[in-house]
């Protein structure tokens, strides 16, 4: 019916109640890699990517809503999936937000070709 929950849902909710004092930041994102650029600055080879995803609903016209988001791949996951990113693909992006010299950042922390 309409007020029933997913069990998900109450697993979550038990595992956060284990836990109340920690605060989390976790990001989950999945998209279509639009571009990749890389950023060789200081003979770090991490690479920038632009994602886009769709929102879950519709507009008022009823058209399909997409956003490009920029993540960033540090040197080491980056080394690790330079080879098999590639424009077009769809991926699962696990991450954090930081802020840096005022600008959101997207930072991904692993990163699943799905």
């Amino acid at each position: 019916g309409f007020f029933e929950t997913p069990s998900s849902f109450l697993c979550s909710l038990e595992f956060m109640s284990i836990i109340p004092q920690k605060k989390m930041n976790v990001f989950i994102m999945i998209g279509k890699v639009k571009e990749v650029l890389s950023d060789n600055k200081n003979d770090l080879l991490n690479k920038d990517l632009i994602i886009e995803v769709t929102r879950p609903y519709f507009d008022s016209e009823g058209q399909v809503i997409n956003d490009l988001f920029k993540v960033r791949l540090w040197r080491g996951l980056s080394e690790t999936i330079s080879d098999n990113i590639n424009k077009n693909i769809n991926i699962f992006i696990k991450g954090r937000i930081e802020i840096e010299n005022q600008q959101t950042i997207i930072i991904a922390e692993s990163v699943q070709i799905i």
